[in-house]
């Protein structure tokens, strides 16, 4: 009906007539299937439903331009019609005699887009004190929009004046990066709650930070004790309800229990949690209720996960196809030019320390390892323990104190950081396309490559720089000819037998 009225409004177009009724129906199907996709956009609407809106506009049309407002049109009235059809539904909701005595934090109904999708419509919100929520839905249904709507304000009838909100995250900024842990606790506390240094060090304590952990840079800290650190944070600023958005990922399974025992135990025993996590252990440990996202509405049911999935067993999809959605496959390394032997180390570390600056210990000490060609490598261990900081060091991220680091010249690789973000962050702006772009630019140089400790230019390097090279390149006639140049900058190296080749960018070259 929705696309019948659309093409109803449309001068000349016709549903009727040679072709015309197979070309609605495929509209109409297509639409019909398109609206059950929570992530599509009005552009795929465009790409999918084009050819065959076109078939229906009269032949005078601008095909392409009015088939595209046509889609455009069908795309928002299948959405208005799918809130509409969803208006009305009564969600389910469960309350027992335990609950009843708690307090009411929030009973409310609102609405909820991410630009032109519609993931809630008139659904009711209800919270009481202490309890802990798991949120579930399909993917991309709009969880963490859910959240972060909440942490901003947006949410219609919530009581943001009366309850305090606060989104648990341990993403650092880079204006952050070189703060102490307690000066950073201290910057997100003290002009809000008026609290003194004294009692930050105290609550720190109370979790586990040891003084000279306390005074370590934040940039320090593993996963693991960033995780704590966030949620010390939160109970410094007194919150009435703690949003958590995959509060386990790269965690240990010693500190995802730490964190069961922390939102279970007394200290959040009068905290309401919102918990969106693909962790269905934990979600089984700590969730008292489940939020489930269903036709636009929020139902709201008593108990963990596995009494959720156990009532309604589709939803355990939700968890089982998560890992499958997105795959990557590595193509296989090819022979690294002047290493015959597999087993020959490529990179290495001999005897390394390493402290962090300000750290009253070194956070690691006289560490040695070896990585050949034939090496697939774990590295495990408990959070704080140094994993992070030994790849860090290998790849160059990092320079030690102490030791040496040894990495092939022909040798290149990729590092996936476990908190990546403090790349980015002066490209926040930017879209993916124009990062990677700026990263690479027009000659394939890695800038963000260049920064690293083991690309620096030694004194003999920068000395030889300044000299002029004299080398043989063709004229444009295409002889050889001889002409000096002079190095501007290095690009890379590779070692060739016993030589130590050298890709550079020359003074006044445009190559």
């Amino acid at each position: 009906e929705a696309v019948k009225n659309v093409i109803a409004k449309v001068d000349g177009a016709s549903i009727e007539g040679p072709g015309k009724e197979t070309s609605f129906k495929f509209v109409a199907s297509s639409a019909r299937y398109m609206t059950t996709l929570q992530d599509s956009t009005t552009d795929d609407w465009k790409e999918e439903l084009f050819a065959a809106v076109k078939a229906l506009l009269p032949a005078g049309a601008n095909k392409k331009s009015d088939a595209e407002e046509v889609a455009k049109q069908i795309h928002q009235a299948c959405l208005s019609g799918e809130a509409a059809a969803t208006g009305g539904v009564q969600e389910e909701f469960e309350e027992d005699e335990d609950d009843k005595h708690l307090e009411q934090l929030c009973d409310c109904r609102f609405s909820l887009a991410y630009g032109s999708r519609i993931l809630l419509n008139n659904a009711r919100l209800y919270l009481k004190r202490g309890m802990r929520y798991g949120i579930v839905a399909a993917k991309s249904a709009g969880k963490t929009t859910l959240l972060q709507s909440i942490a901003k304000g947006q949410v219609e009838g919530f009581p943001v004046d009366k309850l305090k909100t606060v989104f648990v995250h341990h993403d650092i900024q880079a204006s952050q990066a070189r703060m102490s842990v307690t000066d950073f606790t201290l910057s997100s506390v003290q002009e809000e709650m008026g609290i003194s240094r004294e009692e930050v060090r105290d609550t720190l304590d109370k979790i586990g930070f040891t003084d000279e952990m306390k005074d370590m840079p934040i940039t320090s800290l593993s996963g693991g004790w960033k995780m704590k650190l966030a949620l010390a944070r939160a109970m410094l600023r007194k919150a009435d309800i703690l949003l958590l958005d995959e509060p386990t990922n790269h965690l240990d399974v010693l500190n995802v229990q730490w964190v069961v025992d922390y939102l279970t135990g007394d200290v959040c025993s009068n905290v309401t949690s919102l918990i969106v996590s693909h962790d269905t252990k934990f979600l089984d440990n700590v969730a008292t209720h489940i939020i489930h996202f269903d036709t636009l509405k929020l139902n709201n049911y008593k108990g963990n996960l596995s009494k959720f999935v156990e009532r309604f067993p589709h939803a355990k999809a939700y968890y089982d196809l998560t890992a499958s959605t997105l795959a990557f496959k590595f193509p296989t390394p090819a022979p690294l030019d002047g290493v015959k032997s597999r087993g020959r180390p490529i990179l290495s570390m001999t005897d390394v320390s390493f402290t962090y600056p300000g750290a009253p210990k070194p956070q690691l000490e006289g560490v040695s390892i070896r990585v050949s060609m034939a090496s697939r490598i774990a590295c495990v261990g408990a959070n704080g323990a140094g994993k992070s900081t030994m790849i860090k060091l290998l790849t160059g991220e990092l320079k030690p104190n102490k030791g040496t680091v040894y990495k092939h010249p022909n040798c290149n690789f990729a590092y996936v950081a476990q908190h990546a973000f403090h790349h980015i962050e002066q490209h926040l702006n930017k879209t993916a396309v124009q990062y990677l772009q700026w990263r690479f630019g027009s000659d394939g140089t890695d800038k963000e490559a260049l920064v690293k400790s083991t690309v620096k230019i030694s004194e003999e390097e920068e000395k030889k720089m300044k000299e002029p090279i004299q080398i043989q390149v063709e004229n444009e006639d295409g002889k050889l000819i001889k002409e000096k140049r002079v190095v501007e900058k290095i690009l890379g190296r590779r070692k060739q037998g016993k030589i130590l080749e050298y890709e550079v960018k020359w003074v006044n070259k445009s190559q």
